[in-house]
C-alpha cells in the first residue's frame, strides 16, 4: 500500500531482482531465494525538512523449490 501525505501518493520503485541463490540442497528438495530493494521515488517530497515516507507494493523476496529429485541410492 502506498503512503499518502499532504495529497501526494509516494510509491517507491522496485530494483531488478537479484540472481537466484545457490540451491540449499543437491537433491531431495532444496530452496532458492532472490530479493529486490524498494528505491525512493524519483521526486521524493520533503515537508518541514523531513522526508515523506514511501514504500513499494509487493514482496521484497521470493523463494522457489529446486533440486526436487530424490538422492541416488536413497530408499
Amino acid at each position: 500500500m502506498a503512503h499518502y501525505y499532504i495529497g501526494f501518493k509516494l510509491e517507491g520503485k522496485w530494483s531488478s531482482w537479484s540472481s537466484w541463490s545457490k540451491c540449499s540442497k543437491t537433491c531431495d528438495g532444496g530452496s532458492q531465494s532472490r530479493s529486490r530493494v524498494c528505491q525512493k521515488p524519483k521526486y521524493l517530497k520533503y515537508v518541514h525538512n523531513r522526508v515523506v515516507p514511501f514504500r513499494c507494493s509487493g514482496s521484497s523476496s521470493e523463494t522457489r523449490a529446486c533440486n526436487t529429485q530424490g538422492c541416488p541410492g536413497k530408499l
